[in-house]
Formats: structure tokens, C-alpha cells, sequence
């Protein structure tokens, strides 16, 4: 039997025992969609986290993201092997670093499954045209009554790929015997123009429970004594398989696969071999997607690449990358940005300080606006990338990406990130004027808003974003009140909206700014800060784009509703964002966030239980 030490080399099945995996969204975004309820000074429980097989349980129609390695591929045949013996299986899931445990369960077996992985562009355009329209069609002659399509590697075919999807989702969305389950990497998901209109979620990186649990069944030890692949890289599950396979706690992604690279390859030589067959494979691999040919794993000449991660890949294309000009970075990254982001990231751990470098993010964010905007996205989170000569450049870069809302949402919601990070200038206590007029209150929506009627609004100024916690962090702070938020301090969230304050800390906060500003003289001694009624709130959200009784509801943007408009379940953020991501959908009165996002406190009187309302219209 190996010991449990660093350097210990062994070949080992990771399917068995198989790691469930987690997903960014949590039992408390169910039960109420994000509105929390809590006692005095009680502290926030830890989430409990769904797995991925419970979401594709769930919905009908999904979309699984992750990161290359992240154990799509596995989870896929993972699902379509329950569904093959029989759909019925239980098992216990930890759901978070606590230690909570909840059952995973699927009891139908009604569901035929079909894997189809995805070679190319053209590939999908087969799958979606022809395959599974034939496998529609035969639902007749089908043993089980719903058939579940499940779409994996959907990134091998670049960001024209949501097309096709699209249509694929007309074809299927409307039919009780079809289920569609799509896996893509999040960097190609992140260069979609916009998000698909299908419920999007996130898959976690592997919890360190779940990795000395998995570790210690296979070494026959205990949890607790397990040291390897414990590392934050190693969250990743194809390099936590890599760490395990070279003896390597998992720390850092680059000594990952260069351990493993020594276990495996034999010789110096060999190893540069493969890194050259895994940078050739994945340029001409760009260049025929680019093209709209289909990508060739056979090009792979050596089994072990053939049977690698694209993670490994990537970090192979990496290191020989860091032997070659960064004009040749730079002209890949252009011409392909999603598909070279995560080989450029790993090229610049590996070059660390060096000249180099630095010239390699110089012209990374240079050249045309979106590609020096992209480049400055890829730098960021570096090292590098935060250091005094680039900081001021990506800081700029960062909040043009912000103010222009020209990039897909994820670009933006790193770029809100960064920003908070290094600093973000915007005046995020700016105010709005909002004229005297009528608002039509109500709806026929739900039994809550009825009845429809008109309510008389004064002139008022209220916030164009909503408060955000570096500023009610301030608040806290001067008054030495208690804030709950697990977010509050949190350098890259400074810019997110305030939460997990109850409706007596927002009119504290209220009290407290308007002695700032009479101080300040940024308000006369006549005005007041509070909290906007719910009749104000509405007429700063859409102005005189008034609902009628038979109309579909209004939003700030006027009608229909639009699903890249802002931060809804549509986004698929499950989290919130950087206040202002959504420039182009401003209200009227240049309002922003007054859809989706966070839950608004309001003066007007409601009660106690968010679905029943104690004081009713009008």
C-alpha cells in the first residue's frame, strides 16, 4: 500500500468511488428566492448546496457550466449510467465545508437517455438538424415515456454554437417527452453574445470534505490524514486526479501537471513532446473551428494526451507556449479568445515577474478596445496583473467594460470585480430626479397586486444604484452596528449591493446619511433621507411606461421582457453583482438594478411573510 506523503506516485480509477458534484445554487435561493429571514444577531447558516444530478432531476431544460476539468464529461455518463440500470438511485452528499449531509436521490425511471457528445460546429449542427429530431420522432417506439438529450462538450464548437442551441430549445421546450441537458465550459459560455434562454447553473470546484473523503477510501486511511490534493487547484477534479496520480498536495496548477508530467512522460524530452502535440492540436484545433471544420482527436499521436483532460491540455499548450514569442500569444488570443484565455493564464503563472511577462500583458491589453478589454480581463486576477505598472490600465479598461455593456454579462461581472478591487470611481451615491406624475399600481398578475389603481406621486430623487457595501460598510462602522453579511469586507464586492440588513438597519442607514449630507452641505436642511415608498419605487423604475390592465407587465425598458436586461435567474449569476452591469436597460429616469438583482426595502407597510401581505391594496 503507497503512503500518504507528497511524493507518492500511483495509478488510481477516480470514478470509483464517484465525487457527486455541488452547483452554485442552494436550498435557500429556492425556498425564496433569495430573500432571507432571521433572527436578532442570529448568525447565517451555511448554505446547502444542490448537486448537479438534483438540478437536471429538477429542470426540464438546463445549461451546466464549469471550468475545463470540472467533471462534465463524468457527470454525464455518470447520469446516463443511472438512467441506464433502472433510474432509481440514493445516495448521501456533503453539501458544504460543514460537514452538512443531505441525500441525492433520482426514482424515475421513465427517462431514456442519449449522450451526444459534441466534436465541432458542424458536429452540432448534425446533432441538433438531424439526430435529435430522428430521436423525437421515434418516441413511439421508445420503452420509457421522456427522453433526455444530453449535450456535452458544446464548447468544441465556438461561439456560434447558441444558434444552433436555440433552435434546438424550440424544437424541445415545448414537448412533455424530451428533457435537454447541455454541458459547456464557462470560457466559452462567458464569449456567448447573449445568455440562452434556458435555466443556467454553475458546477463547484470539489470541496476539501469531499477530496479526504474520496482519498482516504482509496488509500484506506483516515480523512484526516490525508495530505494530498488538498490544495485549492486541486478543487478542480481532473487536476485533482493529476495531483493524486503525481504525488502533489495541489496548490498550484502549473506544479500539478509538471509533477505529473515527470511520473509520466519518462524524459525531458518527451515531456516538451507532448506540451508541442497539445499547442500544435489546440491551434489547429481553433483554426477548423474557425474555419467551421470538425476538430480531429486523433491528432493527438500520443495516447496519453488522447486520454488527458482538456485541462491538461491547456496547461501543456501552456508550457511550450512560454518558449515562443508573445506576438504568437498575443495573434492566438485575437483570433480565438475563450479558447486561448486559459492556456494565456497558464503561460503567465509560469512566467511569473519576468520581462517577459510583462511585455505579454502589455500587448494583451493594448490593440483593438474588446480585445485589450478581454486582455485586461485575463490579467486581472494574476499577480502580474495587479502590480503598480498595469494596475492603472486594467482599472480603465475594467470600468469601460462596465460603463460600455458592450461584452457578454460574465465579462462584465469579472470586470465589476476587478474594478471593486482596485478601486472603483463611479459616484455610486449619485441621485436621480424623478418628476411629479401618476403611477398605476397593481396588476393582474397575482392576487398580492390587485387592485390596479392609480396613486399620485410627488417629485423625488432617489439613488440611481442601489446602496452598496463599501458604503453601508461605513455606516456600520461609524455607528458600530451589527452586519451579518458574509460579503461585507470583501474587497472584490465593495460595488455589489448591500444585503442581509433588515428594514430597520436601512432606515438607520437612512437617518445616519442625511446627517452626513446636511454636514457635507450635499442636501438642504429641508430635505430628508428615507426609504422610498413602494409607489416612488415604481415610478422611478419605469417612468410613464404605464401597465394596462391587459397588458403583459411593464419594465424599465418598456415590453417585452428581455433576458440580458439584467440580473434575473435568466443570467444565471445566482449571486448578486456589481451595481450599474447593466447600462443599456437604465430606467427612464437613468435608474439602474430596478429588475433582478437584490430585494429593495420600501417605507410602505407589507408584514410579516413575504407571500401574504398584511396591508393590501389599494
Amino acid at each position: 500500500m503507497p503512503t500518504n506523503n507528497a511524493n507518492t506516485t500511483f495509478d488510481i480509477d477516480l470514478t470509483t468511488p464517484y465525487i457527486s458534484l455541488l452547483t452554485n445554487y442552494t436550498h435557500e435561493d429556492r425556498a425564496a428566492k433569495g430573500l432571507r429571514k432571521r433572527g436578532p444577531n442570529a448568525t447565517p447558516e451555511p448554505p446547502i448546496h444542490f448537486t448537479a444530478l438534483e438540478l437536471v432531476r429538477d429542470h426540464r431544460l438546463l445549461l451546466l457550466t464549469g471550468p475545463a476539468g470540472s467533471g462534465k464529461t463524468t457527470f454525464a455518463r455518470r447520469i446516463v449510467q443511472i438512467l441506464e440500470g433502472g433510474g432509481e438511485y440514493v445516495g448521501c452528499v456533503v453539501r458544504n465545508e460543514a460537514g452538512d449531509v443531505r441525500e441525492e436521490t433520482w426514482d424515475d425511471a421513465g427517462v431514456q437517455p442519449y449522450y451526444l457528445p459534441v466534436p465541432s460546429l458542424p458536429g452540432l449542427k448534425e446533432v441538433t438538424e438531424e439526430t435529435v429530431p430522428r430521436l423525437l420522432a421515434s418516441a413511439g417506439r421508445r420503452e420509457r415515456s421522456t427522453a433526455l438529450i444530453v449535450l456535452d462538450a458544446v464548447e468544441k464548437a465556438g461561439p456560434e454554437a447558441r444558434g444552433y442551441l436555440e433552435g434546438l430549445l424550440d424544437l424541445i421546450e415545448h414537448r412533455e417527452d424530451a428533457r435537454l441537458l447541455i454541458l459547456c465550459e464557462t470560457d466559452a459560455y462567458t464569449a456567448w453574445s447573449q445568455p440562452l434562454a434556458v435555466t443556467r447553473h454553475a458546477l463547484l470546484p470539489l470541496l476539501e470534505t469531499q477530496r479526504r473523503a474520496a482519498v482516504g477510501q482509496l488509500m484506506k486511511v483516515e480523512p484526516a490524514e490525508v495530505k494530498l490534493g488538498l490544495g485549492m487547484a486541486a478543487g478542480n477534479p481532473a487536476l485533482f486526479g493529476l495531483a493524486l496520480r503525481g504525488g502533489d498536495v495541489g496548490d498550484v496548477a502549473e506544479e500539478v501537471l509538471d509533477k505529473w508530467l515527470a511520473a509520466v512522460a519518462g524524459s525531458s524530452d518527451e515531456a516538451e513532446r507532448l506540451a508541442a502535440e497539445a499547442f500544435e492540436a489546440i491551434k489547429d484545433d481553433a483554426a477548423n473551428n474557425a474555419e467551421g471544420k470538425s476538430s480531429k482527436e486523433s491528432a493527438y499521436s500520443s495516447s496519453l494526451l488522447l486520454g488527458s483532460s482538456s485541462v491538461a491540455r491547456q496547461l501543456l499548450a501552456a508550457r511550450h507556449l512560454t518558449r515562443l514569442s508573445s506576438d504568437i500569444a498575443v495573434a492566438l488570443f485575437a483570433q480565438a479568445p475563450a479558447r486561448w484565455e486559459p492556456v494565456l493564464r497558464s503561460q503567465l503563472h509560469r512566467l511569473k515577474d519576468s520581462p517577459e511577462a510583462h511585455k505579454l500583458v502589455q500587448e494583451l491589453t493594448s490593440g483593438t478596445e474588446l480585445n485589450a478589454q478581454r486582455g485586461a480581463l485575463l490579467v486581472s486576477d494574476l499577480p502580474i496583473g495587479s502590480s503598480a505598472v498595469h494596475r492603472d490600465r486594467i482599472a480603465d479598461l475594467a470600468l469601460q467594460i462596465i460603463e460600455q455593456g458592450q461584452l457578454p454579462t460574465p465579462y462584465r461581472v469579472k470586470a465589476g470585480r476587478v474594478l471593486s478591487s482596485l478601486h472603483d470611481p463611479r459616484d455610486l451615491q449619485r441621485l436621480a430626479s424623478v418628476p411629479t406624475g401618476t403611477v398605476l399600481m397593481g396588476s393582474n398578475t397575482h392576487p398580492n397586486s390587485q387592485p390596479i389603481h392609480e396613486v399620485f406621486v410627488e417629485s423625488f430623487r432617489i439613488g440611481v444604484y442601489p446602496v452598496v457595501n463599501r458604503d453601508y460598510l461605513t455606516f456600520i462602522r461609524a455607528t458600530d452596528r451589527d452586519w451579518r453579511s458574509p460579503h461585507s469586507s470583501a474587497p472584490d464586492k465593495r460595488n455589489h449591493p448591500a444585503t442581509d440588513l433588515t428594514w430597520h438597519d436601512a432606515n438607520a442607514y437612512c437617518e445616519w446619511l442625511a446627517s452626513r449630507w446636511h454636514a457635507h452641505g450635499q442636501i438642504n436642511h429641508r430635505e430628508r433621507v428615507r426609504l422610498p415608498t413602494e409607489a416612488e419605487w415604481e415610478r422611478a423604475a419605469r417612468g410613464d411606461l404605464q401597465e394596462t390592465p391587459a397588458s403583459s407587465p411593464t419594465y424599465p425598458w418598456g415590453t417585452p421582457w428581455q433576458h440580458s436586461a439584467s440580473n434575473t435567474e435568466e443570467a444565471g449569476l445566482n449571486a448578486p453583482c456589481t451595481a450599474g452591469l447593466f447600462p443599456t436597460h437604465a430606467s427612464p429616469y437613468g435608474c439602474l438594478d430596478t429588475t433582478g438583482q437584490v430585494w429593495e426595502w420600501c417605507s410602505t407597510l407589507w408584514g410579516e411573510e413575504m407571500g401574504t401581505p398584511s396591508f393590501r391594496y389599494p
